[in-house]
């Protein structure tokens, strides 16, 4: 009998690379998904982690603008089904919103209904001040937390410095792009 071909949704492929990012990272020692902020002008280097356990973020946010929790999306296709391969491999998801925290129950509420996080073990990480960026709140729960693999629909999500790039092939945007 022959084996149907398995469907590779950009969801599916982002699971696969973070559950392999996480299986190097035990066996050759961790690298983030994330520079550190003083190479982002140079040579972008991606910070080291010590023996943070390994996690994922996701950003819920639709392009440039905030998620609407009044009307939120339904989920993507596949995208519960890749959570729970990410979570299997021992990552944590953390999902990340411009939203401030004030939201964080609505937020929580919104996952839960969506079937995204139905056991309710997932993080987030919302504006704790006006104008926080996703980058500072990654940056700052780096310290507990390893961040292997970053989804969003732009690559502006997590490392603003790839929106203002005069020349999107040169040799920071190709740097910056491989993650």
């Amino acid at each position: 009998t022959a084996v149907p071909p398995a469907s590779d949704t950009p969801l599916e492929r982002f699971a696969r690379f973070a559950a392999a990012q996480s299986d190097a990272a035990r066996s050759t020692g961790r690298l983030a998904a994330l520079f550190a902020p003083q190479s982002i002008t140079g040579t972008p280097e991606r910070l080291a982690c010590r023996l943070q356990p390994p996690a994922v973020a996701i950003d819920l946010d639709p392009g440039r603008s905030r998620l609407d929790l009044a009307n939120p999306p339904a989920a993507a296709p596949g995208l519960a089904d890749a959570l729970t391969a990410i979570r299997a491999a021992g990552l944590r998801v953390f999902w990340i919103s411009a939203l401030p925290v004030s939201e964080a129950d609505r937020v929580y509420a919104v996952l839960r209904a969506t079937g995204l996080d139905l056991d309710g073990t997932d993080r987030i990480l919302l504006q704790r001040k006006p104008g926080e960026s996703a980058r500072e709140r990654l940056q700052a729960a780096a310290g507990d937390w390893c961040f292997i693999a970053l989804a969003g629909d732009r690559p502006g999500d997590f490392e603003p410095a790839l929106d203002y790039l005069r020349d999107p092939d040169g040799p920071i945007a190709r740097a910056l792009k491989v993650l």
